[in-house]
């Protein structure tokens, strides 16, 4: 349900919905408490790459930093190194634009489509 909640939020941002990523961000915040940690560098790093798709490369910083410190505290290795190329690519276009711009075909298949509407429903349905 969190999970959920994590992946609708990066979607968002991933179509430049602002105000639909903060809501799902402050859902997911939520339930911070509760999460194991690596869910909650995944929350940070999510969390971190959406500001910096906003054009807020400051507290993109701060959100990748504070995931990149809890992944070495857990040897989350795998995200230690990848949240660590994204502090270093910040302010590239490759972080501030959205996946769905690179592959248009794809993004526009039905079943994306499908997908997303789902995940809008769960996501609807679980911080209700």
């Amino acid at each position: 349900q969190t999970n959920a909640i994590i992946e609708l939020m990066d979607l968002e941002s991933a179509t430049r919905d602002r105000l639909a990523f903060e809501r799902y961000r402050a859902a997911a915040d939520a339930c911070r408490d509760r999460m194991p940690p690596s869910m909650q560098v995944d929350f940070q790093y999510k969390v971190g790459m959406g500001l910096a798709r906003f054009g807020l490369f400051d507290r993109a910083h701060s959100c990748l930093t504070s995931a990149l410190t809890m992944a070495e505290t857990h040897a989350l290795n795998t995200w230690y190194f990848r949240i660590e190329h994204a502090l270093q690519n910040l302010s590239t276009p490759d972080i501030a634009e959205p996946v769905r711009q690179k592959i248009p075909q794809l993004a526009q298949a039905p079943v994306i489509h499908e997908v997303e509407l789902g995940l809008r429903e769960f996501g609807a349905l679980t911080s209700a």
